[in-house]
């Protein structure tokens, strides 16, 4: 794998987990605020290299329980080709921008005597231009010597480095411009589910309370979970400043998972929830169900035939049961398998005979790979010579 495929892929799989990435390495938080949305994860290691910490990416994915991309960023970082660099970089103390050392420069004897020339000739200027006959004030001002064009906020030669570029202004509930601070909070109906998968509609529900700092307008959002994957983009549209919309989702993994769920807030400005930890616990759904024929007889030497099926949600799976019966509770285990996928059935069969008048009863019970009972069924002999 290439350098840039190993990007790549970081960043990618990171997704929403860069704020904490970037908390863990110690970023300035006005730093952050200027990644440009969607592209965090390539700023923070813009970052870092530019700091010439590059491998400190590891130490912070660990520290954030990411450490199932440590192996993907020293390869990354491994298949870097060699750089010479020539001006090493410092952090500015009053900025914390990263900016190249300046080295100390000797002037040359002739080229300082032209400069001396120079400037003379610039206070002989300004002293005639000042002349009280000419009727025009001196100039003043840095302006004056920036060059037409050009004023002193033009020319920078430190300039700091913007990492991104921050949302565009919108429209807040004061009436005035600016970038709304927008946040998110989650909550769930519970935080664990186990049985059937996938699971049901209603198995879990999750519900974010949006606040988007007085802004109105149309706030777009998408679910992330804690291994990556992300939901669609949605909407909702916020008529009033005052207004925090909630909305909800019950979108759960299909297989065994232990993780959490966020809220990413898109537009109009970009925030994350707190996360909420859940977890599901897929088993396979097993029923069973019975009859019996004939369901009574005068004679006392009567066999009743019991039928039924045992019924799985999926497999592989071995089925463990026995029928309960009037006449012998304790039943004779049978076990059989379900070694294909997907919904299965088996028939099963028995035979008894009372020998003897009276009513009885019958049920299947499943004793493995849990306790399931099937319904109960009812036979009689009522023969007057047993």
């Amino acid at each position: 794998m290439s350098a840039g495929e190993g990007w790549v892929e970081f960043d990618r799989r990171l997704g929403p987990e860069w704020a904490d990435l970037a908390t863990a390495l110690e970023i300035p938080t006005h730093v952050q605020r200027r990644f440009r949305p969607g592209h965090e994860a390539a700023a923070i290691r813009d970052w870092q290299d530019r700091k010439g910490a590059l491998d400190a990416l590891a130490d912070g994915l660990v520290a954030i329980d990411r450490a199932d991309l440590v192996p993907l960023v020293r390869e990354a970082i491994a298949a870097r080709p060699a750089v010479e660099v020539s001006e090493p970089l410092r952090v500015d103390p009053t900025t914390e921008f990263l900016v190249p050392r300046r080295r100390p420069h000797t002037v040359p004897a002739a080229v300082a005597g032209c400069l001396l020339l120079l400037v003379a000739a610039v206070v002989i200027t300004v002293l005639v231009r000042s002349d009280p006959s000419d009727g025009e004030p001196p100039r003043t001002g840095s302006s004056a010597s920036a060059g037409p064009g050009l004023g002193a906020s033009d020319v920078s030669s430190d300039a700091p480095r913007d990492f991104g570029v921050a949302p565009p202004p919108v429209q807040n509930g004061a009436g005035g411009t600016g970038t709304p601070r927008a946040s998110a909070a989650l909550r769930a109906t519970r935080t664990s589910y186990t049985g059937p998968c996938p699971p049901p509609a209603d198995a879990i529900r999750f519900t974010a309370r949006l606040d988007l700092g007085g802004a109105t307008g149309l706030a777009r959002y998408r679910w992330v979970r804690s291994d990556g994957v992300t939901s669609e983009t949605f909407s909702v549209n916020v008529d009033t400043a005052a207004a925090k919309p909630e909305v909800s989702t019950t979108w759960l993994p299909g297989a065994d998972f232990n993780g959490s769920l966020r809220l990413e807030l898109l537009a109009p400005a970009a925030a994350l929830s707190n996360p909420v930890a859940f977890g599901v616990t897929c088993q396979i759904a097993i029923a069973a169900n019975l009859a019996v024929s004939p369901k009574s007889s005068g004679d006392c030497a009567a066999i009743f035939t019991l039928s039924g099926e045992i019924e799985v949600s999926d497999g592989p799976i071995d089925v463990t049961y026995v029928f309960v019966t009037t006449s012998n509770p304790q039943g004779e285990t049978v076990t059989i398998p379900f070694r294909g996928r997907g919904r299965q059935t088996q028939t099963l069969s028995t035979v008894v005979q009372p020998l003897r008048s009276g009513t009885f009863s019958a049920h299947v019970e499943i004793r493995s790979p849990r306790h399931v009972e099937s319904n109960a069924v009812a036979y009689a002999v009522d023969g007057t010579t047993c």
